[in-house]
């Protein structure tokens, strides 16, 4: 089916979190020139050897985002502090050291989208037969909010010294603002190690229990919003082995009601997300990968499964816009259910044929003037967010940033920025969307 491939569209080759702040043409190895990648750690004997705290830099959490002073006309972030929007944004960390960039980033969000925490990286010289030998003494860690066999672990992989997070968790504390982590589980994202490791299910439960709650035990007092497992529904539909890894080795929906039953018990007080792509139905594979997110969600609800929201990506295509009265009834279906809206990773992309398969159908023949069109999907789309109480988001600042390019769409172009980064007409829609609300909130 032509359209399978879109479902799996999932930044297969640059969103493992790794990858995505490199960019060049060393992205699909998730290095950079001058960078080296840490000689691997001995490893340990037993999982209480192993040093059990946090990072001293995040002792501090941060909780809440403060306006930021500035200066000069409004920009997404002052307004969005202004009405109580989260607006998350993910940068590129290899370039936040660009002014131009920088103060772009700071223009658009007061909430940062996490991204360096692959476990493919992280997690790729674990001996996971040591840490299934000793499994009751990890629980044990993990029972008293330790975590365990650290010295197997990178948290920072590619040896950047940007610190841990890349480099977020500073950025976001310099700059007053909060983080969120998105795909604590991916089946994209899984080591090598443990999909040629030959285990059985109830052992690979085990490892995906241990990935998960260690990543959240040792961020648990700086992030406070995580994305428990993304994509689930649309692997479950179209993925094979490899691209539906969790789902097909242990079970659907099965995987998702541990994930979030896992984060819950390492992470009382952290706001647990599912995630999926597709708010709009545009076509038969999107309509169907949507119909399944709504029934994961109401099946998650009715058996009590820990989760506090939902975010959706939001790859979107200016060719094929949604229809506004779907998305509406969409956000309210799933308000309806008690969840959030959680932050989202909107893209709207310009190219004429859309990037990931060829074959998809526009709706929309002819466009006059495409950044006009851009920017009335984001302001119209961050207006039905702002009618429901929910966050919003983009998935980065530029449109150098685009994760399309991996797929040979130089012309995507979906983000608020333009390559020079100065902003574009739809960064200015969503000012106007933010000047209007906050009109209303002081009438």
């Amino acid at each position: 089916m032509t359209n399978r491939n879109f479902e799996l569209e999932r930044r297969d080759a640059i969103r493992l979190l790794g990858l995505t702040i490199t960019g060049g043409a060393l992205a699909a190895c998730g290095l950079e020139s001058n960078h080296t990648i840490n000689s691997p750690t001995s490893p340990t004997t037993s999982p209480t050897n192993l040093p059990t705290t946090n990072p001293s830099a995040t002792e501090a959490s941060i909780s809440q985002t403060e306006p930021v002073a500035t200066s000069g006309p409004p920009t997404l972030r002052t307004l969005s502090d202004d009405v109580g929007l989260k607006f998350a944004v993910l940068p590129m960390p290899s370039r936040l050291w660009l002014t131009d960039y920088r103060d772009a980033t700071l223009q658009i969000g007061n909430e940062l989208i996490g991204d360096d925490l692959a476990c493919k990286f992280v997690y790729r010289d674990v001996d996971w037969r040591q840490v299934l030998n000793h499994w009751d003494l990890i629980q044990e860690e993990f029972s008293q909010g330790r975590t365990a066999f650290e010295n197997q672990i990178r948290w920072d992989p590619w040896n950047r010294n940007y610190g841990y997070m890349a480099g977020f968790v500073d950025f976001a504390a310099e700059n007053n603002m909060t983080i969120c982590v998105d795909s604590l589980l991916w089946s994209d994202d899984v080591p090598e190690s443990v999909r040629e490791g030959n285990f059985t299910r109830n052992e690979l439960r085990k490892i995906a229990e241990f990935m998960l709650k260690n990543k959240l035990i040792m961020f648990k007092d700086i992030v406070r919003e995580w994305s428990v497992i993304s994509e689930s529904p649309a692997r479950h539909l179209w993925g094979d082995w490899h691209s539906a890894f969790w789902e097909r080795n242990l079970g659907y929906p099965d995987i998702v009601y541990d994930a979030f039953r896992w984060a819950r018990d390492v992470a009382p007080d952290a706001r647990l997300n599912l995630m999926e792509d597709h708010i709009d139905a545009t076509d038969e594979s999107r309509a169907r990968t949507l119909q399944a997110t709504l029934d994961l969600l109401d099946s998650m609800n009715r058996n009590n499964i820990p989760a506090d929201g939902f975010s959706f990506e939001n790859n979107l295509w200016i060719y094929a816009p949604p229809q506004w009265d779907e998305v509406r009834d969409v956000l309210q279906r799933i308000r309806s259910m008690g969840y959030l809206i959680g932050h989202a990773q909107t893209t709207v992309v310009l190219s004429e044929v859309w990037p990931i398969y060829p074959s998809r159908q526009r709706t929309v023949w002819n466009v006059s003037d495409k950044l006009a069109a851009q920017a009335d999907i984001y302001a119209r789309l961050l207006q039905e967010y702002l009618e429901v109480d929910g966050d919003f988001g983009v998935f980065g600042v530029s449109d150098q940033d685009s994760w399309y390019q991996e797929y040979g769409a130089d012309d995507a172009d979906p983000l608020l920025f333009d390559r020079e980064c100065q902003p574009k007409p739809c960064y200015d829609a969503l000012v106007q969307v933010l000047e209007a609300r906050l009109a209303e909130i002081r009438e």
